[in-house]
């Protein structure tokens, strides 16, 4: 330890100037470090696994609200075949605390029939409303609402379709987008909340009859109604297209944009931004965004070597994906980055196993970043989890920026001490 009272003031300067140095070298050397850290890290929670009843398998991609509550399909033994259901869990309850939102003895409002089978994608809003398929016996087909009670049957087959089927969505105003084929021919996407529906696509009418009989079955929906889809074109190619029932607009196109394929499942967020996957015909398979200009999130020049074909976009612009990596494993990421943008791949642990497989669906992503997936264990669990992210690292800049403020404490220290020490220096020669 040097005493300041010991020595002349220049060089006690001399000895706080060498200090600093040494911090300031120090902190320069945190600020120098490499960029690609993993900046934010992910807490899971389990929802509902198969090692508690009654859940014996999981099927589809579940989708979570706002409010953290997830939607998903789950049979009660091992067999797909076997009687099944759509439940609800969230992110403050303990694991395989559910709500049943409609199962086998669920008895439909429009025919009085039981539930015989429900299709595997719910979506779910804000206000805790899940949409889905289901068969009703011999009685048919239909759009299904539910949040815990009775249900409501949106449309049927017994009514102005002849088909209900494929993955549905629903906006927080309770207008869901579905596919089905019309009594009166042709078929399509078409929105609506239980009353007269509105075409946003179909393959005879629709911007001059233009798309295909091949009409992907994923649409979404963002809550100002407007529906993305990606429909097959007549004569060649396939479109991502959005529309609310008065024409559509084109996202993406094989024809006049740079991919070979585009993915069945995109996403929309309310301002409009779409979210798809596509093989693009420079940069290989990715993960894009469009809106009004096109937005490379990720692609297979980079780290990965496939991606999942249904994205998710949030109100903030975030994107989350399932993607394969080079080195071999999947995992669900944020981004470019492997390693900043990693929420989870095989490999990692996770509910005391290790995790071998996973699904994620375009309505996977909330706006707190929350992510919700099926998940595969080594240990032969099947489940439903949300991945929550936590406290970021501080970034380098950030510990720049700490590092300067430090600093110029130091200094301030300096100085005060340099007057002390030239004052009483000049005391003691005069």
């Amino acid at each position: 330890k040097t005493s300041f009272a010991g020595c002349s003031a220049a060089n006690a300067l001399t000895m706080v100037k060498w200090k600093l140095f040494v911090f300031a070298a120090i902190i320069g050397l945190f600020t120098l470090r490499p960029a690609n850290v993993e900046a934010v890290s992910y807490t899971f929670i389990d929802i509902a696994n198969t090692n508690v009843a009654p859940f014996g398998i999981f099927g589809g991609d579940p989708s979570i609200n706002n409010n953290g509550t997830v939607a998903f399909w789950a049979a009660q033994n091992g067999a797909f075949g076997a009687p099944a259901g759509i439940f609800t869990g969230d992110d403050d309850t303990a694991t395989n605390i559910t709500t049943t939102i409609a199962d086998h003895n669920t008895i439909s409002d429009l025919t009085g029939n039981n539930f015989t089978t429900m299709q595997e994608n719910p979506d779910i809003n804000d206000n805790g409303t899940v949409v889905f398929v289901s068969n009703d016996g011999t009685a048919g087909q239909g759009v299904i609402t539910g949040s815990g009670g009775a249900t409501t049957t949106l449309y049927h087959t017994q009514g102005a379709f002849n088909n209900l089927t494929g993955n549905p969505a629903v906006n927080n105003d309770g207008t869901s987008a579905f596919y089905g084929s019309r009594d009166s021919g042709g078929v399509g996407i078409f929105s609506g909340n239980g009353g007269p529906h509105s075409t946003i696509v179909d393959n005879d009418t629709v911007d001059g009859g233009v798309f295909d009989v091949n009409i992907r079955r994923s649409p979404d929906i963002n809550n100002n109604g407007t529906v993305v889809f990606n429909a097959f074109l007549d004569g060649s190619g396939e479109r991502i297209s959005t529309g609310s029932g008065a024409g559509t607009s084109t996202i993406a196109d094989t024809n006049t944009d740079p991919f070979s394929s585009l993915g069945d499942a995109p996403s929309i967020n309310d301002a409009g931004t779409v979210a798809f996957q596509g093989l693009h015909n420079t940069l290989g398979q990715g993960i894009f965004t469009d809106t009004g200009g096109l937005t490379t999130i990720a692609d297979s020049e980079g780290a990965f070597s496939f991606f999942g074909e249904s994205p998710s976009i949030n109100n903030n612009g975030l994107v989350a994906f399932r993607a394969g990596l080079d080195v071999g494993g999947q995992g669900i990421f944020t981004g470019s980055d492997p390693i900043a943008d990693i929420v989870i791949k095989t490999g990692d642990s996770l509910f005391g196993s290790t995790l071998v497989g996973l699904n994620f669906g375009h309505h996977g992503l909330n706006d707190s970043g929350q992510i919700a997936f099926r998940y595969f264990l080594a240990d032969s669990t099947h489940g439903i989890a949300i991945a929550s992210a936590v406290q970021s690292v501080p970034e380098p800049a950030t510990i720049a920026l700490l590092g300067i403020g430090l600093v110029g404490l130091a200094g301030t220290e300096v100085r005060r001490r340099w007057k002390k020490v030239h004052r009483k220096d000049a005391k003691e020669r005069n």
